[in-house]
Formats: C-alpha cells, sequence, structure tokens
C-alpha cells in the first residue's frame, strides 16, 4: 500500500503515533520533524532475485557493458585491473556488441596478457571467456572435452577459442583463488549502500558461494548488515552438504534455501528450449539436470529445511521442473522458486496455481533482451510474443514476485515496476498495484508469513518516494528521499 498523507511518529525505533496530513508526508523521528512535500511513503521494496556480492563485486571490476571491440575490452583491462588472486578479471562483455555480432575469441587478449590469466564472464553471467595463458592453469586445449551441463567452445579447426559456457564456466570459478577478506567486505559495504539508496531494505541472494560464509557471518556478526538477507546457496554440486549450520539463522543474514540450475541463458544460446533457436538451427540449448537429479535434491533440500529455487529460462526446462514436481513422491513441504519463469509452454500455467510453486519474474530482462533485438533474433518473433508472461502467470493463479538479477541488471526497484506497467510487452502489462505488491507484498509474506503494516508499536521498514512515484509514465524515474528500517532512520 502506498500512503500520500499521514504523519508517523516514531520513538526508539517504535511506532508511537499515526494521523493524517494533507498533502504531504510527516515523519517525527524522536521529536526531529521531516517533512516532505509532493512525496509517498511506501514500505521497503524487496528485490526477490539478485546476487548481493556480485553487485559490489562486479562494480569494483571492469566492466565491458558499453565495449564495441575486443580492443576495448582490453584497453579497459588494462585502465582498471581488478585482481582475484593473481587472475585479471572483468564482466559485462556482450557479443550483440562486438562487430558482427561474434563471440569474442582469446586470440587479442593472449596478445595483450600473455603471462597474466584473465577470466571475463559475459552480462548473462552464463559464459565467460578466458587466455591461454588461464587455459595453461586449467589444463584446457584443444583435445579437452566438457559434460552435457556445459561446454567449451572450440572454432571449426577444432581449436578452443577461449570460451566457456555454463557447466564449464562454473567449475574454472572453483579453481580462481579466492579475493583477499579486505575486498570482500569491501564489496559487501559496496552491494548494501547501493541497494539502501535505492529504497531496498530486504532481498533474495541467488547463488551464495559457501566459500564467502565466514566473511557473510562475521559481517552479520559485527552488526554491519542493516539489509535483511535471504540466501540460496549454491547447490549444483553437493559441497552445500557439508555445511553443518543450515538452515543458517543470523541477526540480519539466513541462508533459507538451495539454488540450482536447470538450464543457462538466450544469450549465450543455452537456455533448454522445446524448439531449436532461431538464429542456431539444431541447438535447442542445455538441460543442466535430469528428473532423477532434480527430484533427488529436492529431497535432500527438504530433509534439511531448506526451500528450493531453480533457475529456469527455458520452455523445456521448465515443463520439466514442473513434471517433476508434479510426480514428486512426496508432499511439496516448502516453497519451489522457479527463478525467471521468462519462456512458458500455454500447457503448463495451470501447474502454478499452485502456492508452493513460485513464479520469480525479473521484469527488466525482457527490455534489455529485446531492446537490441537479441531475444527476437534467438526465439523469433512468435516465442517473444509468448515469452515474460507476468499477466498470464498471474490470470493463472501464480503467486508472483519480481527483482532485478542484479548486477546482471541494475537493482533499480523503479526500472523493474516500470517494466511491468509500461514496457512494450503490453498483452503482458499488470496494473500497477501487481506490481508494486511483486515487490513489496507477496515477498513479503512468503519471508514473514504476514503483509507488512503500520500498527502503534511495531518497528517497520518505510521508505519516501518523490513525486515521480505519483505518477505511473514517470515511476522509472522516482528518487527515494528517505529510508527506515526496523523504525530507525537509515538515509535521509
Amino acid at each position: 500500500m502506498i500512503y500520500n498523507n499521514i504523519k508517523i511518529e516514531l520513538r526508539n525505533g517504535v511506532i508511537s503515533d499515526i494521523s493524517p496530513s494533507e498533502g504531504k508526508i510527516v515523519l517525527i523521528i524522536d521529536e526531529q520533524i521531516h517533512i516532505f512535500e509532493e512525496a509517498s511513503l511506501s514500505f521497503g521494496f524487496i528485490d526477490s532475485h539478485l546476487h548481493f556480492f556480485g553487485i559490489g563485486e562486479v562494480a569494483l571490476m571492469p566492466n565491458f557493458q558499453t565495449c564495441n571491440s575486443e580492443s576495448e575490452m582490453i584497453d579497459l583491462l588494462k585502465s582498471q585491473p581488478f585482481y582475484r588472486g593473481d587472475w585479471l578479471v572483468g564482466f559485462g562483455w556482450n557479443q550483440e556488441n562486438l562487430p558482427d555480432a561474434k563471440f569474442p575469441t582469446k586470440d587479442l587478449f593472449d596478445n595483450a596478457f600473455p603471462d597474466t590469466p584473465i577470466f571475463l564472464r559475459r552480462i548473462d553471467g552464463h559464459s565467460a571467456l578466458i587466455n591461454s595463458a588461464a587455459a595453461r592453469i586449467l589444463g584446457i586445449n584443444d583435445q579437452s572435452v566438457f559434460d552435457r551441463t556445459g561446454f567449451i567452445h572450440k572454432n571449426e579447426a577444432g581449436v578452443f577459442t577461449g570460451l566457456l559456457i555454463d557447466g564449464a564456466m562454473t567449475s574454472v570459478l572453483d579453481k580462481i583463488p579466492l579475493y583477499s577478506p579486505e575486498q570482500i567486505y569491501k564489496i559487501l559495504d559496496y552491494s548494501q549502500n547501493l541497494l539502501l539508496n535505492l529504497g531496498i531494505t530486504e532481498v533474495v541472494d541467488m547463488d551464495f558461494n559457501p566459500l564467502l560464509f565466514q566473511f557473510f557471518k562475521k559481517y552479520d556478526e559485527d552488526g554491519k548488515f542493516i539489509i535483511k538477507i535471504h540466501s540460496f546457496i549454491q547447490a549444483q554440486d553437493d559441497y552445500w552438504l557439508k555445511i553443518n549450520d543450515l538452515p543458517y539463522k543470523g541477526n540480519n543474514w539466513n541462508i533459507i534455501g538451495i539454488k540450482l540450475y536447470m538450464d543457462g541463458a538466450i544469450g549465450s544460446r543455452s537456455a533448454a528450449l522445446l524448439e531449436e533457436y532461431s538464429d542456431d538451427p539444431n541447438n535447442f540449448g542445455l538441460l543442466l539436470l535430469d528428473k532423477t537429479s532434480l527430484s533427488n535434491k529436492i529431497s535432500q533440500a527438504f530433509s534439511r529445511n531448506l526451500q528450493v529455487a531453480i533457475h529456469s529460462i527455458g520452455d523445456r526446462a521448465t515443463k520439466i521442473i514442473l513434471e517433476t514436481i508434479n510426480t514428486y513422491p512426496n508432499e511439496i513441504i516448502l516453497p519451489i522458486r522457479i527463478e525467471h519463469s521468462q519462456i512458458i509452454d500455454q500447457y503448463d500455467y495451470h501447474f502454478f496455481n499452485n502456492p508452493n510453486i513460485i513464479a520469480s519474474v525479473q521484469p527488466i530482462h525482457y527490455v534489455s533482451d529485446t531492446i537490441n533485438g537479441m531475444a527476437q533474433k534467438r526465439l523469433g518473433t512468435l516465442r517473444v510474443d509468448n515469452a515474460y508472461p507476468w499477466k498470464s502467470l498471474l490470470i493463472n493463479g501464480s503467486t508472483m514476485v519480481a527483482g532485478s538479477d542484479a548486477p546482471i541488471e541494475s537493482p533499480n526497484p523503479f526500472f523493474g515496476i516500470d517494466a511491468l506497467i509500461n514496457s512494450a510487452r503490453h498483452s503482458e502489462l499488470v496494473s500497477i498495484n501487481q506490481a508494486i505488491a511483486s515487490y513489496i507484498d507477496i515477498p513479503y509474506k512468503l519471508l514473514h508469513n504476514t503483509l507488512p503494516s503500520l500498527n502503534i508499536g511495531s518497528s517497520p521498514n518505510i521508505v519516501i518516494l518523490d513525486s515521480s512515484f505519483k505518477n505511473t509514465k514517470s515511476i522509472a524515474n522516482t528518487k527515494v528521499l528517505a529510508v527506515i528500517i526496523n523504525g530507525i532512520l537509515i538515509k535521509i
């Protein structure tokens, strides 16, 4: 719910009085009066799918999103080097911006960095480019192969190009040195400050790296987490089973579930589709789990009272998940989240009326996937017209929550709300109330088993928004004027 004319008095973090206030928002916090003209008051926003550590990590390393050539990428690496151990790392390249929309290769990077290993992730996080120095360390060569969960790209002559897709990429991440403690805490500081400035007071953190457990725990125990973070731990392999403290409940940081991957991404042509890629005949994408493995992993999570979140972009991947859940031999006792829910076969929508099957969408993906024609090339016009099905999910009784997938996209919640109500996805647009609910009420209820409320005696998470929020056509320009978490003023 959004309030436009209200006065709230807070003492020691607790609401002591609420009353109407004509034409403005008034906050009285421990007798300090703050008046906001033409403003709105909202409960704090919840991003239901982001990568908390990745936000700060990507912000501090070279970002290639504006690079239009491999030479520009190399120049950026040289001018803004960022190291993970002795590896140069970077993020954000997109072959759609490169000449002829071709994937980059290691050749120019070998010349620029003959002895320094590099690891450069694609914008979608499902591909990475390495150079020959890195390949030597990793033991990758022209004869290398990978299992069905990913692949090592080779050219027509059978020469390794430097490109790693999905499982081949994630296996490399385990072999790169971890950041220093100083880098890790700097990254956590950056992520939290950015989210607070956007009015985000709570997040669902996807794909948490178990190697960061001790650092998140210390940061939380030291009282540095202001935002409440609910993490889903990496679980594609079985390393997470060695951690005894799961589920983990700290002060403001919790681990509540496991994160799995059913397929890849459209941009990397690894999302698992029922029909082949329009621009890559005979390629149907990658399935990263089979039904038996998926069912077993769900059982392992439930046995430890952990929820399950499953990355699924393609319609083939989502169909297999839903069929597996439908034939699961035991009761679905905890939420199973379908992360992205991006392309869904029309015959599978009815599965989503189960309250324990959560559709987690990232509306801004539609904008970035289609603005340069990438999705249209990969899927063809008809499939794009049936993808990103926000309204269809709600019509079919889905519990839908929204997020950003930051740092893949901006974590700004107003960009996501704007996509839901104003984008070119006309047949799937939702109402402003439905959009706001997907960022506040619905995720809050899933996380706390109640709705947010302003009651005397409560310690709310609330944000004050400027007048842009009142106009649905300008909502993407909304600025956050103040943030109150647990009744305490954090930002003004």
